[in-house]
């Protein structure tokens, strides 16, 4: 059924921003649950791959934790060239 001019049922805003898709959500949900289940077998099961392939574990790990944690987005800082810049980074509390 094609969409008709000036229907008003069409949403034209879309999701509100910082509201994630439900179904991409859920899948999170339960790869998250699935894992905190199955832990120890999860474990072993990267373990014994590790043994004959060490890079496809990584992988195995690495494409679960996508699913349990949160993707940070990359900073990019702008600098201009001519000026002198001074970094000071401390991680933990200072101990003056």
């Amino acid at each position: 059924m094609p969409f008709k001019k000036n229907d008003t049922n069409i949403n034209r805003k879309g999701r509100p921003v910082g509201i994630p898709n439900k179904n991409s959500q859920e899948l999170r949900d339960m790869v998250q649950l699935l894992v905190e289940q199955k832990y120890e077998h999860f474990s072993e099961w990267i373990d014994r791959v590790a043994v004959d392939n060490p890079a496809e574990a990584f992988k195995l790990s690495a494409g679960l934790i996508a699913y349990c944690v949160p993707k940070l987005n990359a900073t990019s800082i702008g600098v201009d060239a001519d000026e002198d810049v001074t970094w000071n980074i401390s991680f933990g509390t200072d101990n003056d």
